[in-house]
């Protein structure tokens, strides 16, 4: 086992960023055999390892050295398979925040999106959703709402369909979810697919999307910065802290949308803060018009009533 190699398995952060030429040997393989709760690996990119150990501070730091998240060898386990096998959310986030593809299939032709249904947690199938949607995505003969529905995973199925996720389209043997989960017995998933409002609810659910754009992890004596070339840098506790916020407002809207006008976004006011640009961001909180960049401030800051 090489030395970068013993580090990671001991999660020794402070040695590995005192490494002499880390920025170079974080991108190359570390020759040997390894193994972890999920595989074992031949020749592994630092960044696989890290996230098979689920160290996501480690991950973090090989990211920040431009590491590609995508860096993946004979195993055929991308760093962001096995931070889903791990039900990690937050390092789900940073791989796929930071260029992680989640187009890559694994060892078994399974995409990203059947590797959440089957293996890990609402928290981390939500993530991937917010980013794309998947609709498109096949394993087998199905497609994710009918795999959930394969796994009995009713609570994914939910979410499935709130992101988009047709109950009629069907899968390779001609079953639609209604259907496949009368198949599978699954009265709780049927009571809310046969009734049309729950339906609704649910298809209609308010939900976030994300902007595609990269977040880099800084110390703290840097600056946040936003660029031209889609590059948000924050600080990791301010990025914690910021998602959580986020999370807030968004349970905020899904009560308060159903009443509130579409006559802001119709008709877009000035920003409330820079007085200059279209405010095309509605706080659901106190109700103003913000622009993208003072949307952000205004949401990191904490709405003020």
């Amino acid at each position: 086992m090489t030395n970068l190699a013993t580090l990671i398995e001991k999660g020794d952060f402070n040695a590995i960023k005192s490494i002499k030429d880390i920025r170079e040997l974080a991108k190359k393989p570390m020759f040997g055999n390894f193994s972890s709760n999920f595989t074992d690996f031949q020749n592994p990119f630092p960044i696989q390892f890290a996230a098979a150990l689920n160290n996501e501070n480690i991950v973090e730091y090989f990211l920040r050295l431009g590491v590609d998240p995508n860096y993946i060898e004979s195993s055929g386990y991308s760093a962001l398979h096995l931070a889903i096998l791990n039900k990690n959310v937050l390092m789900t986030c940073l791989l796929l925040d930071n260029g992680a593809d989640i187009n890559i299939p694994d060892p078994f032709g399974c995409h990203c999106i059947f590797t959440a249904i089957r293996y890990s947690n609402s928290e981390v199938l939500t993530e991937i959703l917010k980013r794309n949607p998947c609709l498109d995505k096949e394993y087998k003969g199905d497609y994710p709402l009918h795999f959930a529905l394969q796994e009995k995973k009713v609570d994914m199925a939910f979410i499935l369909i709130s992101y988009g996720h047709s109950i009629e389209k069907t899968n390779a043997k001609e079953f639609d979810a209604k259907s496949l989960a009368e198949k599978q017995k699954l009265n709780e998933f049927l009571k809310v697919v046969n009734d049309e409002t729950e339906l609704n609810k649910l298809i209609h659910k308010q939900k976030h999307i994300f902007m595609l754009r990269k977040v880099q992890m800084i110390p703290e004596n840097e600056e946040n910065i936003q660029n031209e070339d889609q590059i948000v840098k924050i600080k990791r506790d301010e990025y914690i802290l910021l998602k959580e916020r986020l999370l807030n407002l968004e349970m905020i809207v899904s009560r308060l949308l159903p009443n509130v006008s579409n006559e802001k976004l119709l008709n877009p006011q000035i920003c409330f803060a820079c007085k200059s640009k279209k405010g095309l961001n509605i706080c659901p909180v106190c109700g103003n018009s913000f622009c993208q960049d003072d949307f952000y401030n205004h949401v990191l800051e904490g709405c003020k009533l």
